[in-house]
């Protein structure tokens, strides 16, 4: 299976320094979290717009959101980059990756987003809440999957679903991410970088 790399960057907009950005929408330095979306561009394929932290709804909006929800991503229900609301899963097993890519925010630090696709193997499987850990210049992450409690014994379609989600990584303020590195999710390797 041949192995797409996708970098992808922020529109023109967020390419900016946000102080720049600040100074030229007359933002405040006030921290009242948002959540926005953002249009990004690929380099070889169509992308979907990112959900992305930013410090307050003006910074949002100067990087070209076009729309916002009060509160940081992760703790938001339906925003990409989420798995959703915490789903306890009956019993898990690791997902089936296919293709991992990363989404570069040149936010003020960086936001390093792992876009991941794969298959669900029935139609009550759902994704559980990713882990990761860093392991050198290595990236591991644990993407579970499986039935939710609540559908358990339920009779399910033994059909393939595909799945993409998006899981920010932890990128420690000391890692050079000029540096070649590899993120690993569920055993699928992808190296990143120079």
């Amino acid at each position: 299976m041949k192995k797409n790399l996708f970098l992808i960057f922020v529109t023109a907009t967020t390419l900016l320094n946000l102080t720049s950005l600040s100074q030229a929408h007359n933002c405040t330095r006030e921290y009242i979290p948002v959540c926005g979306l953002v249009q990004v561009q690929c380099f070889t394929t169509p992308c979907p717009p990112l959900w992305m932290d930013f410090s307050n709804a003006c910074l949002a909006k100067a990087a070209g959101s076009v729309e916002q929800r009060l509160g940081k991503c992760g703790a938001l229900e339906g925003t990409a980059g989420t798995v959703g609301k915490k789903t306890t899963l009956a019993r898990s097993y690791p997902a089936r990756v296919e293709q991992l890519s990363l989404l570069v925010a040149t936010s003020q630090p960086p936001q390093y987003i792992l876009r991941v696709t794969g298959q669900l193997m029935n139609g009550c499987e759902t994704l559980g809440e990713p882990a990761q850990q860093k392991l050198g210049n290595d990236f591991i992450v644990s993407l579970p999957a499986g039935v939710p409690i609540e559908r358990e014994g339920m009779m399910c379609s033994m059909a393939l679903r595909p799945f993409e989600t998006q899981i920010k990584l932890d990128v420690p303020p000391e890692q050079d991410m000029s540096k070649p590195f590899s993120v690993i999710v569920n055993g699928r390797r992808t190296q990143f970088g120079k």
